[in-house]
């Protein structure tokens, strides 16, 4: 099966990659149920967990999933006959048929959609006690990587960094050196950032060693499958042990909760510098408010004045600089 090559940017088949590993994980989950074995080919596997999992997501996501997919063809064609089956999953023949099945598929979403699902139910704030039952019931979970788990949430908490970032992320003196995720589209004020570690406590600066040495004997290429089962995981544990909340906490509602201790205390172009943001209104705009800010104690880190110097360059013109 040949497929036309349109041009991409890069952080377009970067996104791609990033939906391609979300369907992945729900692949994994139908094959260690038994489910879909009987099928040799990825690719058609891949789109018919995609096909079954539409009445379940949204439109946007849909075509998300679909544009990924689609992608992922192009890179890894399958066998003719194969390809055949696959493309008819994802882009079959329009007729009367598949009209009437787009508002069987549209029906079927507003059912199954009433309920908030996927990121309406992820929890950016946690409170005191809900971050105790999960931080223990993560050391408790018999999974490999559950301490793992605890302790990237802890040091994150600490530290404000992107989970993701702690693949790179290395000490330094008396600093963490992170390499900002999000520098190559324009969004961070430089290529790297410094946390300085010097007002933190030996428990918080042993458990912050703790993590960036894991990280260090990670093998390379294997840091995405680590981050997916420790994400995972945290998503489990937090629905088994938190019942009956409307959201449930992520790998990613740690660095929230940093955000709100940081904008309680310190300067908008301090919280930038440490986030790694370009632009001061990010942290407003997308983190939690300083109101929030419970049980995490006085923040321990700061910013280096290298960091904060280049926000003040990026934003020089906003009005709310001073503030």
């Amino acid at each position: 099966m040949l497929l036309r090559t349109p041009t991409r940017s890069p952080e377009t088949l970067l996104s791609y990659r990033r939906v391609m590993r979300t369907l992945e994980n729900h692949l994994a989950r139908r094959l260690a149920a038994g489910d879909l074995l009987h099928l040799d080919d990825r690719s058609l596997q891949l789109a018919i967990t995609w096909h079954d999992l539409r009445p379940f997501i949204s439109a946007s996501t849909d075509r998300q999933y679909k544009a990924a997919l689609m992608q992922h063809l192009r890179e890894h064609p399958s066998e003719e006959d194969v390809g055949r089956v696959v493309m008819e999953l994802l882009d079959p023949e329009q007729g009367l048929s598949e009209i009437e099945n787009d508002d069987r598929l549209a029906d079927q979403r507003k059912r199954n959609l009433v309920e908030p699902r996927g990121s309406q139910q992820r929890a950016r704030y946690i409170s005191p006690a809900d971050w105790h039952i999960l931080i223990t019931a993560l050391c408790a979970s018999t999974s490999q990587v559950g301490k793992l788990a605890a302790l990237w949430l802890a040091a994150t908490r600490v530290t404000g960094l992107r989970p993701c970032e702690w693949e790179t992320a290395r000490r330094h003196g008396v600093s963490v050196v992170v390499q900002n995720a999000k520098s190559t589209n324009g969004r961070s004020h430089g290529p790297t950032r410094d946390i300085f570690l010097g007002g933190i406590d030996p428990v918080q600066l042993r458990m912050i060693d703790s993590l960036l040495e894991i990280m260090s004997m990670v093998p390379d290429g294997a840091f995405v499958e680590l981050y997916n089962r420790v994400r995972d995981l945290i998503a489990d544990v937090g629905r088994a042990s938190l019942t009956k909340r409307s959201t449930y906490p992520t790998i990613y509602s740690a660095r929230h909760l940093f955000a709100a201790e940081a904008k309680r205390e310190l300067t908008r172009i301090e919280v930038a510098a440490l986030m790694g943001h370009r632009s001061i209104a990010s942290a407003a705009q997308s983190y939690l408010e300083a109101r929030y800010a419970r049980g995490g104690g006085a923040l321990k880190v700061r910013a280096s004045d290298r960091d904060m110097d280049a926000v003040r360059r990026a934003n020089g013109s906003d009005p709310d600089l001073k503030h």
